[in-house]
């Protein structure tokens, strides 16, 4: 994943926007409440077709295609252009309407667009250099990469992606600074300000690379990282990820065997997903041992519907529609 730097990546976006070429991304530009945006919105004005749209305009959208520029063009907004909708669109977050950003994620899910995003200063300093430029057609149309640790569903919106497939894995550590840093410009009391935890992410990180092991605390930042929830949560985060890779995180302790090889070793045990693990193989162990266990406690008793479906974790209907379908086979006469 060759990546480009932002300000190349957003001075093609307003060059694209420009010479009416459309972008396979949208534009999500956060601020906090203390930016005046009026400079900015001024900048929009001039170009020749309108690209910018309030993040809030998301709450009753039908389609991509429904959604309208905010911003008119022209000295007075009259004309039938400022109704249309438009190729290229930018949206502006700030900590009040952050919890739109989900629903954005999910509309340019369906319609197969990427969201570049940005924060205000970068995006307003880059515009307000390169501005004569791009409306003067100095730059040449440039589509943007298919994928960019900038892009903020690079992994789906799917966190286990992002530990799972290699490639978007390589990159973790940069988008997760990037996904940080993104956090930190909208939110002013952000958990993010402290140095210790930022420290505890990357120690986790480097676990992850040198170990496959995805710890708890890892798990629950990617969740939080992804979703924009209020709040960390292990449980939602813990819920999310053992369904996803179909096993539960365990105890790994310091004397581990999958901790041989690390000199700077958890002070403590902790708890954490194993990604070298077979999904498939943990389910029949998982079985084996529950057919196991119910052997030895119940040597006598006979291996009946409700016990088959507690231990394969079916329903009762599920195992007796087995049992039915079950015909023993014909015996040969000789």
């Amino acid at each position: 994943m060759k990546d480009m730097t932002l300000e190349t990546l957003l001075l093609n976006w307003f060059t694209n926007t420009r010479l009416n070429h459309e972008n396979n991304a949208v534009l999500l530009i956060a601020s906090s409440l203390v930016f005046n945006t009026y400079e900015m919105t001024n900048l929009l004005k001039q170009f020749e077709s309108p690209i910018s749209c309030r993040i809030d305009a998301l709450d009753n959208f039908r389609s991509f295609e429904n959604l309208r520029s905010n911003i008119t063009i022209g000295h007075d907004g009259e004309g039938d252009e400022a109704s249309k909708s438009v190729k290229n669109l930018i949206f502006h977050v700030n900590e009040e309407n952050a919890d739109k950003i989900i629903a954005l994620i999910n509309i340019c899910k369906k319609n197969k667009k990427q969201i570049l995003f940005a924060g205000y200063h970068e995006t307003f300093m880059m515009l307000q250099e390169k501005f004569n430029a791009i409306q003067s057609g100095d730059f040449k149309p440039n589509n943007l990469p298919v994928s960019s640790n900038y892009y903020l569903d690079i992994y789906e919106s799917n966190p286990v992606n992002l530990v799972k497939i290699e490639t978007l894995r390589q990159h973790i550590m940069e988008i997760i600074q990037y996904r940080i840093k993104f956090m930190l410009l909208l939110f002013s009391q952000s958990i993010y300000l402290n140095e210790q935890m930022n420290n505890k992410i990357q120690y986790d990180i480097e676990l992850l690379e040198n170990t496959n092991l995805l710890t708890s605390h890892l798990a629950m930042h990617l969740y939080h990282l992804t979703f924009f929830t209020s709040e960390l949560n292990a449980t939602d985060s813990g819920r999310y990820f053992r369904d996803l890779l179909g096993f539960k995180s365990k105890t790994i302790n310091r004397d581990s065997k999958k901790l041989k090889n690390i000199n700077n070793k958890p002070l403590k045990a902790f708890k954490a997903y194993d990604l070298s693990i077979d999904k498939n193989k943990v389910i029949r162990l998982d079985i084996s041992s529950n057919l196991i266990r119910f052997i030895k406690s119940n040597p006598n008793k006979e291996l009946d519907a409700p016990s088959i479906a507690k231990i394969a974790d079916l329903s009762v209907e599920e195992v007796e529609e087995l049992f039915n379908s079950y015909k023993r086979p014909k015996t040969i006469s000789r």
